[in-house]
């Protein structure tokens, strides 16, 4: 859950201003939702 952590506040780094990023965690194999963060906007640069 950690890297999935890095990735949401990565994602939210570099996404536009204006924009929203959420991020989910779907298994390959079952296709059951894992992880779901919180959406988060755009952080300032």
């Amino acid at each position: 859950y950690v890297f999935a952590q890095v990735l949401d506040h990565y994602f939210a780094l570099n996404s536009q201003l204006n924009c929203f990023t959420r991020l989910e965690i779907v298994s390959g194999r079952t296709g059951q939702e894992i992880l779901a963060c919180a959406p988060r906007s755009a952080a300032p640069a």
